[in-house]
């Protein structure tokens, strides 16, 4: 896959800068530095390799063990230290939302550079026949490492009078909403030409659950959705509980 490559070439770039940077910083005794460099490695990575909200997590966490280590350092806190740890928090930010963003575009264009043609141009995520042969190697895995997996099938339905045409901006508005809500490591395809699939490495069916609430919730705010204007429907199957389930997902996106 493009975008592992992507991951473990920007990992090792970020391994080789940090260290630098660190050592220096630990060679001339300003751990506060050190510190905050090591938080914002961390962040980085969740951005890199997490989703949004973990991302946003991490940069919650960062912030807190920053600001409560200058405090220790500085109990009297100056004008100084207070624009220090402000620009702190707001770099954290700025990089934890802004990478994750820019991560999950990447990760679905790099296809296009290397000329594969696995992207759905109507939604912005993997095609049928990229998502078959992505739920293969899940299944590969299965039999070799024993790893599971877990998918969520999520079809568009629209009312009587507009099911003759499916609005393409309306697939591109959900395919961006479900690559922005997963993490880097799951996969969002189409397996026809109005169901999306989500595809869960190391997935539990409890954490598949804990998805798709956290979906509904963000497609609610969608305002074509609150005006009725479609509907989606959620299903959720785990490998190798419901085995026949997902072979008939591969079945259905020839």
């Amino acid at each position: 896959m493009p975008y592992q490559r992507f991951q473990q070439i920007v990992l090792v770039f970020l391994v080789a800068l940090f260290s630098s940077i660190l050592t220096h910083a630990w060679l001339t005794r300003n751990y506060l530095t050190a510190l905050g460099q090591i938080l914002l490695f961390i962040i980085i990575v969740f951005a890199l390799y997490s989703n949004r909200l973990r991302t946003l997590i991490a940069v919650f966490l960062a912030s807190l063990i920053f600001g409560s280590a200058h405090l220790i350092s500085f109990p009297l806190l100056s004008q100084e230290s207070l624009m220090i740890i402000a620009q702190n928090l707001l770099l954290y930010l700025i990089i934890g939302m802004g990478g994750s963003e820019l991560f999950t575009q990447i990760k679905y264009a790099l296809p296009k550079f290397e000329h594969l043609n696995v992207i759905d141009l109507k939604t912005g995520v993997w095609n049928e026949k990229f998502t078959k042969s992505l739920i293969r190697s899940q299944i590969e895995r299965n039999k070799r490492y024993g790893n599971t997996f877990a998918t969520v099938q999520i079809k568009l339905i629209l009312p009587e009078k507009k099911r003759r045409k499916i609005n393409r901006g309306l697939l591109k508005k959900v395919g961006n909403l479900l690559r922005r809500n997963i993490r880097h490591c799951d996969e969002a395809g189409m397996i026809d030409k109005n169901t999306f699939l989500l595809l869960l490495p190391e997935t539990p069916q409890k954490g598949a659950k804990i998805l798709v609430n956290r979906l509904k919730k963000a497609i609610s705010n969608i305002p074509s959705y609150q005006k009725g204007n479609y509907t989606l429907s959620f299903k959720i199957s785990h490998y190798p509980t419901d085995k026949d389930e997902v072979k008939k997902l591969i079945e259905g996106a020839e």
